[in-house]
């Protein structure tokens, strides 16, 4: 095979390794640049949820929760996600849910608390955190609403007694600040633990590819174009 043919393959191949790391591979360079945007509630009324999304909303207001609406978080050259969001102003929570694909959602309780700190508890396995007075999360796979809101409740009276206050005020707006606060706070670790291998993949495709752009021989191209 010649060296040029070689060389553009490899490059073709290192271009679609970057298209499939190179988001993640940002998103741990950056977590905070995540871009939050609250949608319209008529283009998306609850009545057009995905059916996942709409079977779960009457077992979170049967725990006390009303819904908010729906936000988008978009990655540095990533796909949106839409997140459907709900409150329990009582207890100054927010429930969330997202979907993975047509037929699965996950499910999370998130309550923020002064300073930064926050609890977290998923429905789906994620990583722990047992940050004493300032971030407590953790994951129960196949949990049901009603088991995962009774083990978030007792996550949020563990951090009450350190002193921290809640302080959500039941607002799209303050689930949005709430949600860029985790992402530049107390859920930096966690993303970048997700995307690490992201990272690595990202960092070997540019090194490959300043490679190969430094192996091409330019000089011998220049000398071919001119005849």
């Amino acid at each position: 095979m010649p060296v040029w043919l070689s060389l553009a393959v490899t490059a073709a191949l290192t271009l679609a390794v970057l298209i499939i790391y190179l988001p993640g591979g940002l998103l741990w360079l950056m977590p905070g640049a995540i871009r939050h945007q609250a949608l319209p509630a008529d283009e998306f009324p609850a009545a057009e949820d995905p059916e996942p999304v709409r079977t779960t909303a009457p077992v979170l207001e049967a725990l006390g929760f009303e819904r908010l609406g729906v936000r988008s978080e978009k990655p540095p050259l990533g796909k949106p996600l839409l997140s459907y969001d709900w409150v329990n102003r009582a207890q100054r929570c927010y429930a969330s849910a997202y979907m993975v694909d047509r037929r699965t959602r996950r499910l999370y309780f998130f309550t923020p608390y002064d300073g930064g700190a926050a609890v977290l508890t998923a429905d789906h396995r994620r990583p722990g955190a047992d940050l004493h007075g300032y971030y407590l999360a953790g994951g129960l796979e196949r949990a049901t609403p009603e088991e995962l809101w009774t083990a978030h409740q007792r996550q949020m009276a563990t951090m009450d007694e350190t002193g921290r206050e809640r302080i959500a005020t039941g607002s799209l707006a303050d689930r949005m600040a709430c949600a860029r606060a985790w992402f530049l706070g107390a859920g930096k670790r966690e993303v970048r633990a997700r995307q690490r291998t992201a990272a690595v993949m990202s960092v070997c495709g540019v090194a490959m590819l300043v490679g190969i752009a430094a192996s091409v021989p330019w000089r011998h191209l220049e000398l071919l174009a001119k005849r």
